[in-house]
This record gives C-alpha cells, sequence and structure tokens, in this order.
C-alpha cells in the first residue's frame, strides 16, 4: 500500500498542478473518478497486462472509454501507459481527491452506530438531521455522483447550548466519549426524528464536463505533498518509472 502510495502521488501532483491552473480541480476530479473505475475493470486488468498491446494501444482504449477528447487528459493517460502506472489510477484519484479537499478546507466525518446501519438509513439520517435544521448542504465534491457537503447549523448549536463547535469534547478517548455522549438524550432524539418523518433523499444530477484547454504535459516530478493517513511515512520516488 505504501509503495503504491508513493509511486502514485507524483502523478497526482502533475494533475493537480494541471487543474489548478485552469480552474477545472472538479473537473478532474470527476475524470480521475471515472479512470479510476475503468482501471479496477476485471477485463481491463487483463488488456494492461497484455504484451501483445502497446502502451499507445492501452491508451487509446482508456481515452476512448473515459469518453472526454481533452488533450491534456490524454497526455497523461499516454503517460501512465507509457510507464505502466494505469493500474494506479485509483490511488492517484484518491489523492487528487485528498488534495483537493485540503485545498477547500473539507474534513470528512465519521458517523459510529451501536447497531450496523446501510446506506438508506444514513441517507434518511441526514434528511432528518437537515429537516431538523442541524445540518445543512454548503456545496458538492465534484466527482462521480456529486456528493453532497453538510455542515452543522447555528440551530444546532443553539440546540445543545453552545456557543461555538470548539466547545464539543474530543472523542479520541472512551472515557471523554462516554461522558459526552451520556449528556445527549438519544431515545428521545430518535423518537423525534423518527415522528418527523424522511422523504427519499435527492439525487444529485452529475457534473457536464466542458473542454478545457489542453497544457502540455511531462512527466511528474515529486513535490511537497498533502499528508495522508494511508501513506505511512513512506518518501517518495524521485522519478516514477
Amino acid at each position: 500500500m505504501a509503495e503504491s502510495v508513493t509511486i502514485a502521488r507524483p502523478y497526482a501532483e502533475a494533475a493537480y498542478r494541471i487543474a489548478q491552473e485552469t480552474g477545472a480541480q472538479g473537473i478532474w476530479a470527476a475524470r480521475l473518478a471515472r479512470l479510476s473505475m475503468i482501471a479496477q475493470d476485471g477485463d481491463m486488468a487483463s488488456v494492461m497486462g497484455n504484451p501483445r498491446l502497446s502502451a499507445e494501444q492501452v491508451a487509446e482504449l482508456f481515452i476512448s472509454l473515459s469518453e472526454d477528447s481533452d488533450a491534456t487528459l490524454g497526455s497523461f493517460i499516454r503517460t501512465l501507459a507509457e510507464n505502466r502506472r494505469l493500474a494506479l489510477l485509483p490511488e492517484i484519484s484518491r489523492l487528487f481527491d485528498l488534495a483537493k479537499s485540503q485545498e477547500e478546507g473539507v474534513k470528512e466525518a465519521v458517523v459510529h452506530s451501536a447497531f450496523p446501519i446501510d446506506d438508506a438509513q444514513v441517507s434518511t439520517l441526514l434528511k432528518q438531521l437537515e429537516d431538523r435544521g442541524w445540518i445543512e448542504v454548503i456545496g458538492h465534491r465534484e466527482t462521480v455522483g456529486r456528493p453532497a457537503l453538510f455542515a452543522t447549523t447555528r440551530q444546532f448549536l443553539d440546540d445543545l447550548g453552545l456557543a461555538s463547535l470548539d466547545q464539543l469534547p474530543p472523542l479520541d478517548g472512551s472515557d471523554v466519549q462516554e461522558s459526552a455522549l451520556g449528556r445527549l438524550d438519544f431515545e428521545a432524539l430518535n423518537d423525534s426524528l423518527q415522528a418527523e418523518g424522511a422523504d427519499e433523499p435527492a439525487v444529485a444530477a452529475p457534473v457536464d464536463d466542458p473542454h478545457t484547454q489542453a497544457i502540455p504535459f511531462d512527466e511528474p516530478s515529486p513535490a511537497a505533498a498533502p499528508q495522508d493517513s494511508h501513506d505511512n511515512g513512506a518518501a517518495p520516488e524521485e522519478n516514477p518509472a
């Protein structure tokens, strides 16, 4: 895992620099997400490993399946193919999204539940919290499906008697967590939410990818990168092979 992150990082950084120059971070995030799905297809794994196919042939197949005629993207895909790095596209996409989130100041939240919950239940809970006025949509992540980005509201703070989110206790210790959660009447809250009911969550429309200006793409070189919890401290290679 650490090795793949080390090799993928220079490519993700190069793609992010190109996206920044044209203000197309969202478009490139969606492009890389699509290429990631293509690279993970079982049939494509056989194609990428077929010695009878040239790097150019494999690259052209990826470009065709991406349904994107952007010249810079094509150059990026060809570079990956020539260096036999197309299989790293899922990791490149993940690192790109991480850089984008850090630039936007977005943090991901983890919801802990005492019992298993599926995606439909999570969507219902989010809808109920939104209806209650505790959270609101502040934007969408420009990736496949355009998932919504939520933030807590002033109503959330008022209902919990808080002046700011800084007054929430850290949840990095079990004793502190139990103390914090113990002050909330979850049974009453659950009854209240169930009484309010929930509608089916709306499905956001995908983003159209407008054509962007082509920028010559060179083989990426390592640069300072955002810290990633999955990296395990590995240093990036000087030149991806």
